[in-house]
């Protein structure tokens, strides 16, 4: 082991190997020293979080992705992996290194996250309208208006 990836170590910095081993996008770097500050679980990003089946949980699951910050350390990326993606997080796992980059080629980012919160759950109305009354309603608001006089003031 060199120096610089003992020193990397210690003081917590993020290692580019981490990106591929563990399914990181670092998103924000020092402006400065180009140090990482800030990196996502793709996971999170590409499929969501998952909920253990036999979990009961009071509150509802976040759908925000995880954000790592320094001290960047192995294990807190792997057991989040594991407690929020597991059943992908072994997929990865057992992916070659060399198709790990193509990886997340067939996902979308942030697949259906907004509509569910916006849509209504309710069914469309429907109006089951007599023909009578729809030329009633028609005659009223298409030939009626245009004989009216128009007033420009």
């Amino acid at each position: 082991m060199t120096a610089i990836s003992k020193q990397a170590k210690r003081k917590g910095l993020f290692q580019d190997s981490y990106a591929r081993d563990y399914a990181l996008r670092v998103t924000e770097r020092h402006t400065h020293t180009r140090q990482v500050l800030l990196v996502r679980c793709l996971f999170c990003i590409y499929v969501g979080r998952g909920q253990k089946p036999c979990e009961e949980r009071v509150r509802q699951s976040t759908i925000n992705s995880k954000n790592f910050r320094p001290l960047f350390r192995p294990e807190l990326f792997k057991d989040h992996h594991e407690r929020q993606h597991l059943s992908i997080w072994q997929q990865y796992q057992s992916t070659p290194d060399q198709e790990k980059s193509t990886f997340f080629d067939d996902y979308t980012t942030y697949a259906n996250t907004l509509f569910p919160k916006f849509e209504p759950a309710q069914t469309p109305f429907t109006f089951d309208i007599e023909r009578p009354l729809l030329i009633l309603l028609l005659e009223i608001c298409f030939f009626t208006l245009m004989t009216m006089p128009v007033c420009l003031t």
